[in-house]
């Protein structure tokens, strides 16, 4: 039986991965459209197993036109952690998942898992001091260190050597169907104790061994607390680079992970004129979703005073119609309030003709800037979300009055 293109491709759009693989075993013509949805969102990090992928689609004749999306993922492996840093994280791993465990066949396993679950009350580290004598010879314990180690040593070198960002701008030449990019560093632990053909994510979180400590996530705060972890700020702008070098002009950007703000401050992104790559690579952007991460442990504003940076982006995005930003509260009140300020984020004469969604968390603003912004410079605007919005006069009655003649939005959100 034979189906248009435009037909099989409509009907494949809704099988699993699992069973798009198997279709590719049916024709070449059914393997190309089935391609279409295997490999329209591609992986990248600074990782050996996330590098060969990438550059195996990349360098493909075929599979490389059917990318739309790049995700790169953030997760990383620090050279700081230690042994004792290493099992410490396995247990908080293990401590928080263990009602997810099955049973295992291994000894060692076994004995591991129910220790944990048999210390509900106790912290990570208090598992440590307990288990340091009983544990930390186990074979899976040591392969999972052993691992970091090399991970560790694989990501560190493959940034200080810029072999990563090569890498990264070769394969983005040959994609030219993208128009996405995410960039993220989180592994969902219920996830990462699946099977790994049920996970999601990149390769290297797929294949992850969930008997291993997880990779680390992004972390601003006192290092003290977590060893080496990154703040963002790397990732954030080798990724941009990349896309301004490469003159990818993509549509979507979404940093699901919180960055640290720091990585708008311009006293530490002018040097390198990493601003002048971050407005040719998302100018003409038309979807944002931007989260900031909070300085971990203790409010502290000040660290928040210099957003230039993001200002001066935000004023290039005039052709945005899709805003989601995602600000860090102040958790030194309760409840929390607001950090940032409407000035601190909003270019002074930024206007944005074509927005018709924005959603805001944890921000301050004024009722006559708020006025101003939905009327004037969102002239556009539908759908409106405000969550954790603190009005710094007036009343909300008031704001609502006069948006329900001023504007034309068909949804309005406040939390």
């Amino acid at each position: 039986m034979h189906l248009p293109n435009e037909v099989l491709l409509d009907v494949l759009k809704h099988l699993r991965n699992a069973d798009l693989k198997q279709v590719r075993f049916v024709s070449k013509l059914w393997s190309l459209c089935a391609a279409e949805y295997l490999f329209d969102k591609l992986y990248i990090s600074p990782h050996k197993i996330n590098i060969e992928v990438f550059q195996c689609v990349t360098q493909h004749p075929t599979l490389r036109h059917c990318v739309k999306q790049l995700a790169y993922d953030g997760l990383g492996f620090s050279a700081e952690t230690t042994q004792i840093d290493h099992f410490v994280n396995l247990c908080s791993h293990t401590y928080a998942t263990v009602r997810w465990r099955s049973g295992s066949p291994d000894p060692q396993v076994k004995e591991f898992i129910e220790y944990c679950r048999s210390k509900p009350s106790r912290g990570p580290r208090e598992i440590w001091e307990a288990g340091e004598e009983r544990f930390r010879d186990f074979d899976f314990v040591k392969e999972g260190y052993r691992n970091w180690r090399e991970l560790a040593t694989y990501q560190h070198d493959c940034m200080e050597s810029k072999i990563f960002g090569q890498i990264l701008k070769a394969g983005l030449q040959n994609l030219d169907r993208l128009n996405s990019a995410k960039l993220q560093a989180s592994m969902d632990w219920a996830v990462s104790l699946q099977l790994p053909r049920h996970r999601l994510g990149s390769p290297l979180v797929r294949a992850w061994n969930p008997l291993h400590a997880p990779p680390q996530c992004w972390y601003w705060g006192d290092p003290r607390f977590q060893k080496g972890c990154s703040s963002g700020y790397l990732e954030f702008w080798t990724f941009t680079v990349a896309l301004s070098t490469t003159e990818k002009h993509i549509r979507t950007f979404k940093l699901e992970s919180g960055v640290a703000p720091v990585a708008f401050d311009v006293k530490h992104i002018a040097a390198e004129r990493k601003l002048l790559h971050g407005i040719e690579a998302f100018s003409g952007l038309q979807e944002l979703k931007l989260t900031l991460a909070g300085y971990d442990d203790e409010p502290c504003p000040g660290r928040y005073d210099n957003l230039d940076g993001l200002r001066l982006l935000l004023d290039y995005m005039k052709q945005l119609r899709r805003f989601e930003i995602y600000l860090p509260g102040d958790y030194e009140n309760n409840p929390p309030g607001p950090f940032f300020e409407y000035e601190q984020i909003s270019p002074e004469d930024g206007r944005w003709p074509d927005l018709t969604t924005f959603i805001v968390r944890n921000f301050a603003i004024g009722t006559r800037e708020t006025v101003d912004l939905l009327m004037t410079r969102m002239p556009s605007l539908r759908h409106l979300r405000f969550e954790n919005i603190e009005l710094l006069d007036g009343t909300w009655e008031s704001v609502i009055e006069v948006m329900k003649y001023g504007t034309d939005l068909s949804s309005f959100e406040v939390d």
